[in-house]
């Protein structure tokens, strides 16, 4: 599914693969003037405040039939410096850890989706980690099952025309 037809005004619009963004809101929202003192950038990854980690990471969802991964949101979420160094040494031995965290990117095609409580999963040989929604959520929801073109419909549909309501 390369494109469809849109129910609200009835074009052929592009179907979206993935959506990845570049900087993390949190960092945009510190002052420019205050950033340096405030933000260290290691490997990708940033601190703020020597509390807060922020790193980026893929919530993949599904469709029905499919193998691979038909959406995939490359986000950031942040989870606490004191979790992330409690599990260095593990990290340094190339073993699989996981964290608990927040969502801090908002997803065009949900609602309310910034700060949801989120799993952080990082596999070592992999370039990526993988996010899993942690809450109740719709977004939850489409990443714990396979979604329907009809669902892919409807959340493009929202990307499309964000101002009518569906």
């Amino acid at each position: 599914m390369d494109n469809y037809k849109c129910k609200t005004c009835g074009k052929e619009h592009a179907v979206f693969k993935a959506v990845e963004v570049s900087k993390p809101e949190r960092i945009l929202e510190i002052a420019e003037a205050e950033r340096a003192q405030r933000v260290k950038e290691i490997q990708g990854s940033y601190l703020i405040d020597d509390t807060l980690f922020l790193l980026q990471g893929d919530i993949f969802i599904y469709k029905e039939e499919e193998e691979k991964p038909f959406f995939t949101w490359s986000v950031w979420v942040s989870i606490s410096l004191a979790d992330f160094q409690s599990k260095a040494k593990e990290l340094e031995e190339r073993k699989n850890v996981v964290f608990d965290g927040q969502l801090e990117t908002a997803l065009p095609f949900y609602e309310k989706t910034k700060g949801l409580k989120v799993k952080v999963f990082i596999n070592l040989d992999y370039d990526y980690s993988v996010v899993k929604i942690a809450e109740a959520s719709p977004i939850k929801e489409d990443q714990s099952e396979k979604i329907t073109d009809v669902r892919v419909m409807t959340l493009l549909d929202r990307f499309y025309h964000p101002l009518v309501k569906s």
